[in-house]
């Protein structure tokens, strides 16, 4: 694989992402106003980096158009909800990934996932109240109709910061905690291989250790007793080199990915609805990951290996 090449036609994959996802926005007269933070927001991203999308509406639509989905929480109840319908306008999601947990307040959450030709691209999507949205200082602006996209600054009323996120239920039953550690396993197996990609074995080896916990709860609701933690000896291994060290990550990368495969068609029996594509979408990916770690290349500032081969 010629690494270079991948990470360019990412980049121009989530190009275009941006201009759907623009013209998404514009085309919904429920949304005030939108724009992206984080990476590349801020003029920092790389060849891998997700994008990250706030849509600020009335705070009397919002629950309407971004509230969570019915009970019991199946995935397909996650993709017919009003937020997975909302992020359905960007076009089939490989994945949904519910994590009400980093809800903004007032608001609403949703981690996503969409088709690339070495991978999926990751969107994380917060909806705002209108109340409550401050834009941070470097963003990128897709949309403004309310003057929402003021920066943040210590003269703007931060109003709204005091409220929950949108209701989410409290308790959950052993089907709806699966699917959602299934969703949760596979988006974090692809952010492991990002940061293994990106030649940070700490970060990594977290986010290793949140796709083996989410695995072992999914195991044992499968019937079956998980096997020991396949990456605990080279996670607690500090004489490793770092190149040893992701080499051997990436490895457990594929050992994790195996042993969810091998639980589906328990889990499917049990009631879990993944979609089918998702396991070979994120294999894709890992192809992709085992070619920067051979490379021994960290991404430049332009999102390009350096000091490396190519693979």
């Amino acid at each position: 694989m010629n690494v270079r090449e991948a990470l360019a036609r990412r980049e121009e994959e989530r190009a275009r992402l941006v201009d759907r996802l623009a013209r998404l926005l514009a085309d919904d007269p429920r949304v005030l106003a939108g724009w992206l933070h984080g990476s590349v927001g801020r003029g920092e991203a790389d060849g891998l980096s997700d994008l990250d999308v706030t849509v600020v509406m009335a705070d009397e639509t919002l629950v309407a158009a971004a509230g969570g989905p019915s009970r019991p929480t199946t995935y397909e109840w996650v993709r017919t909800s009003p937020r997975g319908r909302f992020v359905a306008g960007l076009g089939t999601p490989t994945l949904l990934t519910e994590a009400p947990q980093n809800a903004p307040a007032g608001g609403a959450f949703l981690t996503s996932f969409f088709p690339g030709e070495y991978g999926p691209h990751g969107v994380d999507w917060e909806w705002v109240p209108r109340s409550a949205a401050v834009r941070p200082e470097r963003a990128v602006v897709l949309l403004d109709r309310s003057n929402a996209t003021a920066p943040e600054c210590p003269s703007r009323p931060e109003r709204g910061r005091d409220e929950p996120p949108l209701p989410e239920p409290a308790s959950r039953s052993p089907l709806e905690v699966a699917v959602a550690e299934c969703c949760s396993f596979w988006s974090m197996l692809m952010w492991a291989g990002k940061s293994a990609a990106r030649a940070r074995p700490d970060g990594c080896a977290t986010l290793l250790a949140y796709a083996v916990r989410s695995l072992d709860v999914v195991t044992r609701f499968a019937g079956v007793t998980p096997p020991a933690d396949p990456v605990a000896a080279e996670t607690g291994n500090p004489t490793s080199t770092a190149g040893d060290r992701l080499r051997s990550q990436a490895g457990s990368l594929w050992l994790l990915a195996d042993r969810m495969d091998a639980l589906a068609p328990r889990l499917g029996g049990l009631g879990v609805d993944l979609p089918e594509g998702v396991s070979p979408a994120v294999r894709t990916y890992l192809r992709l990951v085992d070619s920067l770690v051979e490379a021994n290349g960290p991404l430049s500032e332009d999102g390009h290996p350096v000091g490396g081969r190519e693979a």
